[in-house]
């Protein structure tokens, strides 16, 4: 039997969950191997207090705790789609979203990608949907973009 790979970048919780019900609703759990991918963009996150950017702890304690929140992030997502007999694979990475998010779909050798676009203002809605447009133009797979204005703030 066939098993389509299916890799979803997941951005937050709110805004990924159109992507999920997407999964449940095109995919049947004995068909489908899904991974669930968050990827940390180091420039995205604006730097701490300039007294805190020179202390290297401080630095590493912003991390770790983006790390926690993305592992937090993927780890529920996972759960209920484990509750739901599907195939889970997770993964957090760090690094330039639209570069990381087609290489590890190069890793995996996903068959579809699943992500979110959003209709909104502000320089994370321009980030995002500048994602998608480079993951749409150089997968190595099908990509499926999800709108998600009702996410638009």
């Amino acid at each position: 039997m066939f098993t389509t790979k299916v890799l979803v970048a997941l951005e937050c919780a709110e805004c990924s969950a159109p992507s999920l019900r997407v999964v449940a609703s095109q995919f049947q759990p004995d068909s489908v191997e899904l991974y669930l991918l968050h990827v940390i963009d180091p420039a995205a996150y604006p730097a701490p207090s300039e007294g805190a950017a020179r202390d290297p702890a401080q630095i590493d304690a912003l991390r770790q705790a983006n790390l926690q929140r993305a592992h937090d992030l993927v780890d529920r997502a996972m759960r209920v789609f484990l509750d739901s007999g599907y195939r889970v694979q997770t993964a957090v990475r760090e690094g330039e979203l639209r570069l990381t998010i087609v290489a590890y779909a190069r890793w995996v050798k996903a068959d579809v990608i699943l992500l979110s676009s959003h209709k909104s203002r502000g320089l994370g809605a321009l980030t995002f949907d500048g994602v998608s447009d480079y993951v749409v133009s150089h997968a190595p797979c099908s990509v499926e973009v999800i709108r998600n204005w009702s996410h638009a703030a």
